[in-house]
């Protein structure tokens, strides 16, 4: 029996060996690798910041993880109020374009020669698409990280809650949004709260009334997050490139917006890191609450516990194989993660790679 298990443990042993020398070397970055042509911008999701009390930023060290090999190239965090509506948010986004674009290229009038990369997350996916259609011209991609196209379950739970527990409900978030104001330093978007607005966006009745008024050629069409009861999940895929109007464009334009997104999926489950989720990843703990609503709501397909896989597809499809939930998307909480997960610092610096080799 000894013997047996002894046999076993070197097989194993050896089989890892034999596979990680097979594997091949990580990526060695150099200086150059994400100098894109464009600055990127990243644009956060609800409950969001470019950073707190002056050093923490939502996307946690993805902006430095891009510089570090941009050859001089920038990356800028973007502020937005925490909860306003979509429509609301992508003015304001697109303000905040101008004054970036205005800073980084030294001039007072913009051209179609001065354009940002967009990387959005959530909430920030659909705000630049907004911001698309009001700036078109100044828009070389954008890449959306679990953007809620086509809605999501737990607004619709949240609805056919009694009221006086939803208006309750949505007034600690306009609170919560407040706070989030002050500890990030902008008391501009202290009183400009509006949980309920985003709420009703991302109802299905919400998501189909913004999918009419600001088409993508990047959004599947027909798409869903899936059967309310049984939680299938649709397959439509979107167009690669288009305008800031909703019209397809060939990739090889170099006037066209590049589309992509990729997602965290965890399929049906609650937990990142099975056992310790709160030592490894309490953001887990948070989302299991949300994902429970979905399932409430007759929703049990993939997902990032927040976001369907489904919804989230736009344009061209990097992954939707990442074993995160909806915070650590963005590399928070602090970075902390689930156990051999993908580094989403190290995903975003290839994207922004693949911006650079597509001329982006």
């Amino acid at each position: 029996m000894r013997k047996s298990i002894k046999s076993s443990l070197f097989t194993a042993v050896l089989s890892l060996f034999v596979m990680m020398s097979f594997a091949g070397p990580a990526q060695a970055w150099v200086n150059g690798d994400t100098k894109t042509k464009y600055p990127i911008v990243l644009v956060p999701g609800v409950m969001g910041f470019d950073t707190l009390f002056g050093s923490v930023e939502y996307f946690y060290k993805v902006a430095d993880g891009i510089r570090k090999y941009s050859g001089g190239q920038k990356t800028y965090n973007v502020s937005l109020s925490a909860w306003m509506s979509t429509e609301e948010r992508g003015v304001a986004l697109k303000n905040e374009i101008t004054r970036i674009l205005k800073t980084h290229y030294g001039v007072t009038a913009l051209t179609a020669a001065h354009k940002v990369n967009i990387i959005a997350h959530s909430h920030g996916s659909t705000t630049s698409r907004v911001a698309a259609k009001l700036m078109q011209d100044n828009i070389a991609s954008i890449t959306t990280v679990a953007g809620p196209h086509y809605g999501t379950p737990m607004p619709d739970y949240a609805i056919t809650l009694p009221k006086p527990v939803l208006m309750a409900a949505i007034a600690g978030i306009n609170v919560a949004g407040s706070v989030v104001s002050i500890f990030s330093g902008r008391l501009d978007w202290l009183f400009q709260q509006n949980a309920n607005g985003v709420l009703n966006d991302f109802t299905q009745a919400g998501i189909q009334q913004f999918n009419a008024k600001y088409p993508s050629a990047g959004v599947p069409v027909g798409g869903s997050y899936g059967n309310k009861k049984y939680g299938a999940d649709a397959t439509a895929l979107g167009k690669w490139a288009g305008d800031g109007q909703g019209a397809e464009k060939p990739v090889s334009d170099p006037n066209a917006i590049l589309f992509y997104s990729f997602t965290g999926n965890i399929n049906n489950n609650t937990f990142t890191a099975p056992g310790f989720p709160f030592i490894t990843d309490p953001a887990d703990w948070v989302l299991l609450v949300i994902r429970k609503f979905g399932n409430w709501y007759g929703y049990t397909g993939d997902a990032d516990s927040f976001i369907p896989v489904s919804s989230a597809r736009f344009g061209k499809t990097i992954s939707s194989s990442y074993w995160w939930n909806h915070v650590d998307e963005q590399n928070q909480t602090l970075g902390l993660l689930g156990w051999g997960v993908a580094d989403p610092v190290t995903v975003y610096r290839a994207h922004a790679n693949r911006l650079m080799l597509a001329g982006r």
